[in-house]
């Protein structure tokens, strides 16, 4: 029998190159938003099989569009080489890059010549940058410390992550101001690194076009509203770092309240009170709230009474998450707010303080209302009560018994599905609270309860 012709052509030779192209891509980007380079794996692989497909794929500049890069002790993956030649074949496409300089492995001469090397092959084809990604130990490279040439009129979305050296009085980076300064298409803006505020605030920035804030920095209550102020589209807004300090953007003209008509998620994180941010906020959309008190014990934040209460009644919004995290209010407090909530469907409690979650706060969720007839927070199926919940032995599974199955159906509430308690102990062991939940498991809830430095389920 003689040997089949290896050479001979292929249905697939005769597909069109349009067609061929777009199969190829499919074969990069099906189950990733970020190629990482790899010989055994598309585009380079498909550059191995003939030179047709060679040609191409070499010839085809959105295979090459994204790219992502991990500096380690001595070598990155992909090789300087391989990224020079990668962004040469995406010749004029908007590019995605994403950056990762390993900080617990970095050798501070050789890696970072060739990180300096990386960024500066990077920052070169920033009039095509369309999401960039950098996540850097600190701002000690050259290349960062210039100012962009080209401006970036791709850009929807940044992302830099670092710990600039404040011991050496290191501020953030030119390059970034320029970079904030000539994106007028940016939706998405994350920066996580010391003195940020300051230069994000600056108002020859155009924030009216975000859609996704997170800054990690150190603001103050002013910063946050002012940037909230000037980002009417915003839809998922994330402060960390909140802490008292001088107001660089104190304005006696910024109005003292505003609605944000499409913020669906805000997550708050400081040492200082937020009353005056909530008072000044209308947040008709929102759906997921966090607040988190940061600090020692002794920091943890005292409930100004209504203002979460008032901000909910004001907006009306369609709350469906509602996390605080040593910030809990008293209980009657907390109360009115799930009451203003009806469309709640995760609630999470966490107190390392003084435990002031006891049985009033598990009474109203597993008993009807006496104004109303109903149960509040009729959607709830998910309760995390975590820290020090002082409650008596049998509250928790009571509650959690009008909430479950039958009982659910019959009261007009949803069934829950996870229940997180940590108690607190104080010589209460909550046998009834321990057993019930056992039982409730095997029949398929989620249940995590446990006591501190003793016995859990």
């Amino acid at each position: 029998m003689d040997s089949p012709n290896l050479n001979r052509a292929t249905p697939f030779d005769n597909l069109a190159t349009e067609l061929v192209e777009l199969i190829f891509w499919h074969c990069v980007y099906s189950t990733t938003v970020i190629a990482c380079p790899h010989p055994g794996k598309a585009p380079l692989l498909l550059c191995e099989v003939c030179s047709h497909w060679r040609t191409i794929a070499i010839s085809s500049p959105s295979l090459w569009t994204s790219l992502s890069v991990r500096c380690g002790r001595s070598t990155s993956k992909p090789s300087l080489p391989l990224i020079r030649t990668w962004l040469d074949r995406s010749m004029e496409s908007p590019l995605s890059i994403h950056i990762l300089v390993n900080t617990w492995d970095l050798a501070p001469i050789r890696n970072v010549a060739l990180v300096k090397d990386i960024l500066s092959l990077v920052i070169a084809e920033s009039r095509r940058w369309q999401d960039v990604e950098i996540i850097l130990p600190n701002f000690n490279y050259s290349p960062l410390r210039t100012t962009l040439q080209d401006a970036t009129p791709h850009l929807r979305r940044l992302s830099i992550q670092a710990e600039s050296n404040v011991s050496s009085g290191i501020s953030p980076p030119p390059i970034l101001i320029s970079i904030l300064q000539q994106s007028p298409n940016l939706r998405s803006l994350i920066l996580k690194m010391p003195a940020t505020g300051n230069v994000f605030a600056s108002d020859s920035i155009d924030r009216s076009r975000l859609i996704e804030l997170h800054l990690g920095c150190s603001l103050t209550i002013s910063d946050c509203m002012f940037m909230m102020n000037q980002s009417p589209m915003l839809r998922y807004c994330y402060f960390e770092g909140v802490c008292s300090g001088v107001d660089r953007h104190y304005d006696p003209n910024l109005p003292r309240s505003f609605t944000l008509l499409h913020l669906l998620t805000l997550r708050i994180e400081g040492t200082v009170s937020f009353t005056r941010f909530f008072r000044s906020l209308t947040l008709p959309a929102l759906r997921s709230l966090t607040i988190e008190a940061t600090g020692t014990q002794s920091d943890h934040l005292h409930w100004n009474s209504c203002e979460l209460h008032d901000l909910f009644r004001r907006s009306n919004c369609p709350l469906q998450t509602l996390t605080l995290d040593n910030y809990q209010p008293p209980e009657d407090e907390l109360i009115d707010c799930l009451t203003s909530n009806p469309s709640l469907e995760c609630l999470e409690v966490n107190d390392e303080g003084e435990g002031r979650l006891t049985d009033k706060v598990l009474l109203a969720l597993g008993t009807r209302s006496g104004d109303s007839g109903c149960y509040i927070c009729p959607k709830l199926t998910t309760i995390k009560f975590t820290g020090t919940v002082r409650s008596s032995d049998g509250s928790v599974c009571d509650m959690v018994r009008q909430r479950w199955r039958d009982e659910a159906s019959a009261n007009g509430v949803a069934a829950l599905k996870v229940v997180h308690v940590e108690f607190g102990g104080m010589g209460n062991r909550h046998e009834r609270d321990f057993d019930v939940l056992k039982e409730l498991r095997s029949q398929g809830l989620t249940a995590r309860v446990f006591m501190r430095a003793s016995r859990f389920l």
